[in-house]
């Protein structure tokens, strides 16, 4: 037996096609930045990730009986919380004396009724490196009271409750970079996952961003570049995926991030986030030069009404002038959708639609979801307010590619038929350009 102190686990999706999709394409550096703080405690530790495992039962029972571990950490979503419950029940089972805490969006917000079954012994609230280096210090020297631990939430045998609250870690290079070298590096589709911000600026009323991830919080560029470069020279990592919420906020930053890359000679293509009011002819030439490949932009919807009562803060007209820029600068733009806003409208639609045919006409991509009312989202919080009709009761239906709700206007099938709709155009489209290629060669 190989005992560990700390098993962190990340449980698979609810099916194969969402478990290839979502978690097994990159790893899970939330885990990674978990572990690298316990590491730095002196703590032995071993991450499981369910995500990328070809018999996802078979590898807890056997990890939980290798590592015989005094806590027990699992992460999870929304789509993935009922995984995580049966994995902290088959662990609760196998290791009964461990001390088990789970963490992640879904829970925070949550932890209540995930305390409410007697499963868990503890929630990690929102970022949790400081949280869980504490709580393994006082398991490891023996003192088991946990109500001073800033940033958990308890059960005192009666309810639920919450220490005080743990403030967001300013100084984010203080933290050390993901344990990679504890996860299976090579079963990922994008092994080069990299976060260089938390937080975001932008408090659209469809994403927790602003509320789980706090303010807008950028690593320093010398601290972004170091762990570039270790991705290259370490791991030989040749195409890098900046994660961040939106990359591209602080333009000096970007440029010195991108000096810093062309002067380290790393060879290396990224793809990254940006927004439509912040793209310009410097900034893509800098990103280019850089290795840049693809720039995410989010769009949400073709009408400027939709888009401000979503208060995203941008303009449609900058969507079409930001494809131009990218595109001719050699980059791939993708332009992100979401289907079925609560102030959504067949005519709506029919303009979204035309938007997205357009952005393809000029050679960008783009990508359809519907709007999810995931727990902690102002949208949740707001869909009484906003007319919002939730169908789903069960978590697992709470996926982005499954409309739950309907709106004052639409109901749940109409967003269906419009996501159906898009994917057989952006499929057409797909063949389109295979065929038009080839027919040119």
């Amino acid at each position: 037996m190989i005992t560990k102190e700390v098993l962190l686990i990340n449980p698979p999706m609810w099916s194969p096609a969402a478990h290839a999709s979502f978690n097994a394409l990159c790893p899970p550096l939330g885990l990674g930045y978990l572990a690298a703080s316990l590491l730095r405690e002196g703590a032995s530790v071993e991450i499981l990730d369910l995500s990328v495992s070809d018999d996802p039962t078979e590898d807890l029972k056997a990890a939980l009986a290798r590592c015989s571990p005094r806590i027990i950490g699992i992460t999870t979503v929304t789509q993935n919380w009922f995984l995580a419950q049966l994995i902290a029940r088959q662990a609760r089972q196998t290791c009964s004396e461990a001390f088990l805490i789970t963490g992640g969006p879904h829970v925070s917000y949550l932890w209540k009724e995930v305390l409410s079954d007697g499963v868990f012994d503890a929630v990690a609230l929102f970022e949790a490196e400081q949280t869980i280096a504490e709580l393994y210090r006082r398991i490891r020297d023996g003192k088991l009271d946990f109500h001073e631990i800033a940033g958990l939430a308890l059960h005192n045998g009666h309810a639920p409750f919450l220490t005080k609250a743990r403030p967001l870690e300013k100084q984010l290079d203080s933290i050390p970079y993901p344990a990679r070298q504890l996860l299976p590096m090579s079963r990922y589709g994008r092994p080069g996952t990299i976060m260089t911000s938390r937080g975001c600026p932008m408090k659209c009323i469809f994403c927790i961003s602003s509320t789980y991830e706090g303010s807008y919080r950028p690593r320093s560029a010398e601290n972004v570049l170091a762990e570039l470069c270790e991705l290259r020279r370490v791991w030989g990592i040749r195409e890098a995926y900046l994660i961040d919420n939106v990359f591209t906020v602080n333009r000096e930053r970007v440029h010195t991030i991108c000096a810093g890359m062309l002067r380290e000679k790393l060879d290396m293509q990224f793809n990254c986030v940006s927004r439509a009011d912040l793209v310009t002819e410097e900034l893509v030439r800098c990103l280019k030069a850089a290795g840049c490949i693809r720039i995410e932009i989010g769009v949400e919807s073709g009408v400027q009404e939709i888009i401000d009562k979503l208060e995203k803060h941008i303009e449609v007209e900058q969507v079409a002038r930001a494809a131009d820029i990218v595109l001719a600068a050699g980059i791939t733009p993708m332009f992100t959708f979401q289907i079925g806003s609560p102030f959504e409208t067949p005519e709506s639609l029919e303009q979204t639609h035309r938007l997205a045919a357009s952005l393809r006409a000029k050679g960008a991509v783009t990508f359809f979801s519907t709007m999810t009312p995931f727990p902690g989202t102002p949208l949740v919080e707001r869909a009484e307010k906003l007319g919002v009709r939730i169908h789903a009761s069960a978590w697992s239906e709470y996926r982005t590619s499954n409309p739950i709700y309907d709106t004052p206007h639409m109901d749940r099938n109409s967003f269906r038929r419009a996501l159906f709709r898009e994917s057989v155009s952006i499929l057409q489209a797909q063949s389109m350009g295979a065929w038009t290629a080839e027919s040119s060669s």
